[in-house]
C-alpha cells in the first residue's frame, strides 16, 4: 500500500457489509499508519438501495467512515445541470420481426442474383 497514491472506487456507494471495497479500506487501507494513499469514491447514487430520508444521514456518514473521507456534491443546480447527464425517452414502435426479417431476405437475394 506504501507504493500507491491514489486509490479510485467507483460505485463507492457499494462499500457496505462485507463487499470488496469495504474489505480492502478495512484489511489494508486501515493497516497502514504512515503514507497512506489519498481516496477517490465516485457515485452516481450515494446509496445503493433505498432508504428513508431519515436514514440517509447516518448512512453518508458510514461510507464517510469507511473512506476516510468527506462526501462532496454540487449545490447550484444550474451547473449541475450543466454537467450532468439524464436519459432521453424515444419510444418507437417495433415492426413485427418476422415481416422485417423476411422483406431484408427478399431484398438480399435480389442483389445476389443480379
Amino acid at each position: 500500500m506504501d507504493k500507491v497514491n491514489l486509490l479510485i472506487f467507483d460505485e463507492c456507494h457499494h462499500a457496505t457489509n462485507d463487499e470488496p471495497y469495504k474489505k480492502i479500506m478495512d484489511d489494508f487501507y486501515r493497516s497502514v499508519r504512515s503514507s497512506r494513499p489519498r481516496v477517490l469514491g465516485l457515485t452516481a447514487s450515494i446509496t445503493g438501495q433505498k432508504i428513508d430520508p431519515d436514514k440517509f444521514e447516518k448512512v453518508a456518514q458510514q461510507l464517510e467512515v469507511t473512506f476516510h473521507a468527506r462526501i462532496e456534491t454540487g449545490s447550484d443546480p444550474v451547473e449541475i445541470a450543466g454537467f450532468s447527464t439524464s436519459a432521453k425517452l424515444l419510444c418507437q414502435r417495433c415492426d413485427n420481426y418476422q415481416k422485417t426479417k423476411l422483406a431484408k431476405e427478399q431484398t438480399i437475394s435480389k442483389i445476389i442474383k443480379v
